[in-house]
């Protein structure tokens, strides 16, 4: 049962990890281009949404 839940987790952070770094690459540059008024809100929550879409975390996890 304890390998399961490492094996669990390990997969949790994995994919934390992935996401982090595509938000680093694709989401942040947009964030920055919304603040100086080179890009809305929308398109900075597309990038991010498009992110969690790519990179879905598994149905049984409850990221609460």
């Amino acid at each position: 049962m304890k390998l399961v839940i490492s094996r669990k987790n390990e997969v949790i952070e994995e994919i934390k990890e992935v996401c982090r770094e595509e938000y680093i690459r694709t989401a942040d540059p947009i964030f920055f281009k919304w603040q100086r008024g080179e890009a809305t809100e929308g398109d900075y929550l597309a990038a991010i949404q498009a992110v969690e879409d790519k990179y879905p975390y598994p149905e049984w996890y409850q990221n609460s």
